[in-house]
């Protein structure tokens, strides 16, 4: 298995934040970075809304102080 975020699957991704191999957030800084450097030569992003995003991405990590669970929209299992 790869460690480049890139290659990994989404079960893979939900699997590394429940673990807390990696959070919401830092795959979404991931992921903005690589698209801002790759997306000019591709243009593969339709609409950029990386505020809504970023605060979407805070939600899981919000929730574990209070021991709530994740909830079965939030990451797939």
């Amino acid at each position: 298995m790869t460690d480049d975020p890139a290659w990994w699957s989404a079960n893979r991704m939900a699997s590394a934040i429940r673990s807390r191999e990696v959070s919401s957030r830092e795959l979404l800084e991931y992921f903005a970075d690589r698209i801002g450097r790759l997306d000019e030569a591709i243009n593969s992003v339709v609409r950029w809304d990386l505020e809504r995003a970023t605060a979407a991405a805070a939600r899981p990590t919000k929730r574990w102080p209070r021991g709530r669970g994740w909830g079965r929209c939030t990451v797939c299992p």
